[in-house]
């Protein structure tokens, strides 16, 4: 953590124009799948997070502006110059997945604006490639060193791997999955990439072949809308009985909290890996009470109004900015970089435990809520 807050620090301090640093017009660029349920939780945290920042600091007032990309990375890129040209943002958060970051970092370094990403998968390379591209997440080999200790620790020596055919589930899985399973000495039976809009007869026809094999431990590492589906097909097909086990890496288990019953019912006992959070602690009861109401009345349609840790990441990456962007405001660069080399940076407001703490199995489940038991 205290690495990346050196790193986003002195990218900021370096590429802040005048303007910025005068305090003229400081603004916070963010690019988000506006439709789906992820985005409505960073929308809905990352206003809360500039709301309460204004208030706090007493401080010419950081603005934040949002461009919606539908998960296409042409309509990201287009939404980062825009934000960039138009907005004159100083700092771009998001977006999520790989595809979309890569394109969105050709434009920030055109334009040596530094870019927060929120995406989980990443190859190795991309750091040294894009300096101004700061990764916000997780690591994902500890998410995937988290799946292999827990298929090592039952004795499993086999798995099936179940991704979603794009980049960021590709990079997750190669070099990151691979290099963890290695070194517990567990092999790849079958590797079973899905289209992310499979149509129903393929699925059932790529299952049914792993059906036949002896294998019966699944790592599913797809998104939320594809894993549902693969889930209840599965249990369609039997294949979720006593003898077999899945597991689901971070992009599902981070948002069964967003889904209904009926979906969620389909995944009972299956065992999945997720960044915790203390959501024991007064100042996140406090946050998740403020959520419920706003997130409740912005969007009626959704269900479930309870924030997960893609809203807890918005918000503290507006709040790790624009504190960024007030000590470059107040002081010279070069100083700015000093201070925080000394790691007296105070202002993160969760703390998120490793993957390898927080391994949970969805196995209580009613009419009106799941529950996840820690193992």
């Amino acid at each position: 953590m205290k690495t990346f807050l050196l790193h986003l620090f002195f990218l900021i301090a370096l590429a802040l124009k005048p303007e910025g640093i005068n305090g003229v017009k400081r603004v916070i660029g963010a690019i988000s799948d506006c439709n789906t349920r992820v985005g409505k939780e960073e929308r809905v945290a990352m206003d809360m997070a500039i709301q309460d920042f204004n208030m706090q600091q007493n401080q010419t007032s950081i603005l934040l502006r949002l461009k919606c990309s539908q998960r296409k990375p042409l309509q990201s890129a287009l939404a980062a110059r825009h934000l960039i040209n138009k907005n004159k943002a100083q700092v771009i958060l998001g977006p999520r997945s790989w595809e979309e970051t890569s394109t969105v970092a050709e434009v920030s370094e055109h334009y040596d604006v530094p870019i927060l990403s929120f995406a989980d998968s990443s190859p190795p390379w991309a750091a040294e490639h894009w300096p101004f591209l700061v990764q916000a997440a997780a690591s994902t080999y500890t998410q995937m060193k988290a799946v292999a200790n827990i298929i090592q620790s039952w004795g499993w020596r086999l798995v099936n791997v179940i991704y979603e055919d794009t980049d960021s589930a590709a990079n997750g899985i190669s070099p990151y999955l691979y290099g963890a399973l290695q070194e517990v000495d567990v092999q790849i039976s079958n590797l079973l990439p899905l289209p992310s809009f499979t149509d129903s007869f393929l699925l059932h026809e790529k299952l049914k072949k792993l059906k036949k094999e002896q294998c019966r431990v699944f790592v599913v590492h797809t998104s939320l809308a594809l894993a549902t589906r693969i889930f209840r097909m599965a249990k369609e097909m039997k294949m979720m009985e006593n003898e077999s086990v899945w597991i689901t890496t971070d992009s599902i288990t981070s948002s069964v909290h967003s889904i209904n019953f009926s979906l969620v019912s389909s995944m009972q006992g299956v065992v999945g890996v997720r960044n915790s959070f203390l959501d024991t602690r007064p100042d996140f009861h406090s946050f998740s009470t403020r959520f419920f109401g706003i997130f409740g009345r912005k969007y009626p349609e959704e269900k479930h109004h309870e924030p997960g840790i893609f809203a807890l990441q918005a918000y503290d990456a507006v709040w790790t900015v624009g504190l960024a962007m007030n000590e470059s405001r107040q002081q010279q660069r070069q100083a700015t970089f000093g201070k925080y080399s000394e790691n007296k940076f105070q202002r993160i407001k969760w703390e998120y435990p490793v993957y390898e703490a927080k391994i949970r199995a969805c196995d209580s489940i009613s009419d009106h809520q799941y529950n996840w038991r820690e193992l």
